[in-house]
């Protein structure tokens, strides 16, 4: 319990059966407080930052499976030892715990634009390898040899039905 929540409770409890040493404003200034404001209106505030605190705390947890979850069907290579979720394999780093979802969407395009030009670059490789060997091949076949009566004649060439 939090001591502001002690003080308030004691307040409340000295108003209600009066304070022999003086009244509840002697526990907190009451600047700090509108007449509206009584103990009991405090300690339901305190419930309520309570109630905030546990679903904050609940969101925290489920955000942190989130993060792990994304890890592992994301990362290539996940690390994952003492809260840590994180991957170093590639390019830029991405660690799934600290980073801001929008960080972690802008790596993981990153990642993926990378793969996208090396790709790229494999496929231009082939081609260059492909021309590279045909080329190789056409230099290595012997060239055949024309020959005067391999020519066409004049009367060899299809008519054109003249």
């Amino acid at each position: 319990m939090s001591t502001l929540r002690q003080l308030a409770e004691t307040a409340k409890q000295w108003n209600e059966d009066g304070n022999p040493m003086g009244d509840a404003t002697d526990i907190y200034p009451g600047e700090l407080f509108s007449d509206a404001c009584t103990p009991a209106a405090i300690l339901a505030l305190f419930d309520t930052l309570d109630c905030l605190t546990v679903k904050v705390g609940a969101l925290i947890a489920t955000d942190k499976q989130l993060r792990k979850m994304l890890c592992l069907a994301k990362a290539t290579m996940p690390y994952m030892d003492d809260g840590e979720a994180s991957d170093s394999s590639e390019f830029p780093h991405i660690d799934y715990m600290r980073d801001s979802p929008t960080e972690i969407k802008a790596k993981l395009n990153q990642r993926l634009y990378n793969k996208a030009v090396q790709a790229s670059l494999a496929n231009i490789d082939n081609v260059i390898s492909e021309i590279k060997q045909a080329s190789l091949v056409a230099d290595n076949q012997p060239q055949e040899e024309c020959n005067d009566n391999d020519k066409l004649t004049s009367t060899d060439a299809p008519s054109t039905g003249d």
